[in-house]
């Protein structure tokens, strides 16, 4: 097991070049191609939200700070989120913690994931193109936001 704290913007970055690895590949795979996108999004987003203060999702207990994505999400789920699946819960935070552009680029990033992933692999040219668009300025959000 290594020894390195685990840094989320890190992870995004890695994600990032497996990416742009399968974006340079000559085969079809556009499905995990956007499947990466939204990954690495997804990680960019954990790792410029935290840590951070955040009004705690119990009500009660008020502001709380929060170490990482996976305190909040845990705290989101013991009091009861509507839905809290990880993802669910990062689009909620991405559309109150950063501005709508951003909100409205990941919530498609992650619709686009679920389709590629879920509903048909053979993904239009338009959607891929859309995928990286989105990327780009979540990453370029994510990365003019570092704490």
């Amino acid at each position: 097991m290594s020894s390195r704290k685990y840094n989320a913007f890190d992870h995004g970055g890695h994600n990032l070049k497996v990416h742009q690895a399968l974006c340079g590949l000559d085969i079809p795979c556009a499905d995990w191609q956007i499947t990466t996108a939204f990954y690495s999004s997804l990680k960019f987003l954990e790792g410029t939200l935290f840590p951070n203060n955040y009004e705690h999702p119990n009500a009660k207990s008020g502001i709380s700070a929060f170490e990482t994505f996976q305190q909040y999400h845990r705290a989101y789920s013991q009091a009861g989120g509507v839905h809290s699946s990880r993802h669910q819960v990062m689009k909620r935070l991405a559309q109150e913690h950063t501005n709508e552009d951003v909100g409205f680029r990941f919530k498609e990033l992650h619709e686009l994931s679920n389709g590629a992933r879920y509903t048909n692999y053979q993904v239009e040219a338009e959607e891929l193109a859309l995928a990286k668009e989105s990327l780009e300025v979540v990453r370029l959000y994510c990365v003019e936001n570092q704490a």
